[in-house]
């Protein structure tokens, strides 16, 4: 059976009225909201004394973009998401956003599978995409389960979900299943991570 928030909807409803929202974003708006967030990523990146290993995502229209990152901080290794044949979410190193990463068949952007590839366990930050968050960490993502099952295999990485305040929610359903993010970032509220 599944699980509902406290408003008592469940997945479906929720990811429909959170779709709905963000289809009444302004790329304008998005892309303020990504620069305000990139600030605060590359400020706890930057405190880094070693190069990291971060998780990354080309973004879909209303989500968040970070791929900035990637020439802003080059000390740091990138790694962008694909899926495999198995359904299974596997991470590619990318250097440049340009040359490495083409159409995949999942709708987004995918890294060329001829790049490095990251063992879970080696990532020290992930940064997360989801449709609706809670400030406690928990997380509705699109449905697929992809990124709770890629989480399981890195429990020692930073996990980190970046998020407009119209993604923010009360409470979201959840399922044994799900995993939490560790922060939650939003524009206008301070983050305190430190490497």
């Amino acid at each position: 059976m599944e699980k509902r928030d406290a408003e008592g909807e469940g997945k479906r409803e929720v990811r429909a009225r959170v779709r709905a929202r963000l289809k009444q974003l302004t790329p304008a708006y998005i892309r303020k909201c990504s620069e305000e967030l990139l600030s605060s990523i590359g400020g706890a990146i930057q405190s880094a004394k070693e190069p990291l290993n971060v998780c990354l995502y080309a973004p879909m229209e209303e989500e968040l973009n970070f791929m900035s990152l990637v020439c802003s901080f080059p000390q740091h290794r990138y790694y962008f998401p694909c899926i495999e044949e198995n359904e299974r979410l596997v991470f590619y190193r990318v250097k440049n956003v340009m040359e490495d990463l083409c159409h995949g068949r999942h709708r987004f952007l995918e890294p060329r599978r001829e790049r490095q590839r990251l063992d879970p366990s080696d990532a020290h930050l992930v940064l997360v995409p989801g449709l609706a968050f809670t400030m406690d960490g928990d997380r509705l993502g699109r449905g697929g389960g992809y990124y709770d099952r890629f989480l399981k295999l890195c429990p020692r990485a930073m996990t980190l979900g970046a998020a407009m305040q119209e993604q923010i929610l009360p409470s979201v359903p959840v399922e044994e299943h799900d995993q939490k993010v560790r922060h939650v970032l939003v524009p206008g509220r301070e983050m305190a991570v430190v490497w």
